[in-house]
């Protein structure tokens, strides 16, 4: 990526930073896991990675199966973090890669802390409806199995269509299945967004997929909470950056703080190291030490994107 700059500078042009009064602060956590079940949920989708990978299947199949329920498993934290930093007084954004995940948290805060339904927003995109059926079953099935039956329904590896065959749905699922499993029109987006940006809702949950460009979350009246974002780890770097961007924008009115959460000691290490070389390539390109950088640490909190770039290739040797 270096060299590719250096190639195409006397063509690029860069519009200087547009300085603003107030920032993002950004942060990596590292965290253990809640409890016994969880790091045992947690490993067996591990093992079930590594197995069919080993045996030749699709790789990338069988990583986003992976990293669909390492995301999920912590759904506690990411809901525990929400609550703490609404009673600090922020208003809180909750993004994760996968729809599911968002389910879990949102629910966890209603069925755990008395979160009403009607001070969270939802932005995602619509659901296929060939799946909605599928996803419903599967969302009645983790209600009802415990911890334990669901580890072994894992172990078993048994596909999801015969595990919520297993559980049918009753009328007791029918408000969160309103709530959550449903297509999302462009209205009904807007309709979300209009209702965290002014102060109707207090939690706003968004999928990294539609954090794109033309999302704008951030506090942008002298009214509005300060936002406290909480992240899930992803492995595009662009994806990341523009998740972040949603609430640091030039015309915020308060700082705001965003926290990507993690698992210490797992595979999660390997994918912050990924990510890290990803953003290096990144940081080239902007040319600039930009607040996002913070996110590129390790489990020990070391960052070595540390040093603005402009445009040379250092060698070996320390010349150009």
């Amino acid at each position: 990526t270096g060299r590719v700059i250096k190639l195409l500078k006397p063509y690029m042009v860069k519009q200087k930073p547009i300085k603003s009064q107030y920032h993002s602060i950004n942060s990596v956590e590292w965290i253990e896991f809640a409890d016994e079940n969880q790091r045992k949920f947690y490993n067996t989708y591990y093992a079930r990675y590594l197995r069919e990978t080993e045996s030749g299947g699709n790789h990338l199949t069988a990583l986003n199966k992976f990293a669909q329920a390492a995301e999920i498993v912590r759904h506690e934290q990411l809901a525990s973090r929400a609550i703490e930093a609404h009673k600090a007084g922020y208003a809180v954004l909750i993004c994760a890669k996968y729809k599911d995940t968002l389910v879990q948290a949102m629910t966890t805060l209603h069925s755990k802390y008395g979160v009403d339904l009607a001070k969270v927003s939802v932005i995602w995109g619509g659901i296929d409806k060939n799946h909605l059926n599928l996803l419903e079953k599967r969302k009645a099935m983790r209600e009802r199995l415990t911890e334990q039956e669901a580890l072994l329904l894992e172990e078993l590896d048994v596909s999801d269509e015969i595990a919520a065959s297993l559980c049918p749905i009753t009328s007791a699922d029918a408000e969160l299945r309103k709530r959550f499993f449903k297509l999302q029109d462009q209205w009904e987006r807007q309709r979300n967004i209009d209702a965290f940006q002014d102060e109707q809702t207090d939690f706003c949950c968004f999928t990294a997929a539609a954090g794109g460009v033309a999302l704008s979350l951030h506090a942008h009246k002298k009214t509005s909470r300060p936002r406290f974002v909480i992240l899930t780890p992803c492995w595009s770097d662009h994806q990341m950056v523009q998740c972040v961007g949603r609430v640091d924008r030039v015309t915020a009115t308060s700082d705001s703080k965003q926290v990507m959460i993690c698992f210490a000691g797992t595979v999660e290490e390997g994918i912050a190291a990924t990510f890290r070389n990803k953003m290096q390539g990144l940081l080239k390109v902007t040319g600039g030490h930009d607040s996002w950088v913070s996110l590129a640490k390790d489990a020990y909190n070391r960052n070595t994107l540390t040093e603005p770039f402009h445009g040379q290739e250092a060698t070996t040797d320390g010349s150009e």
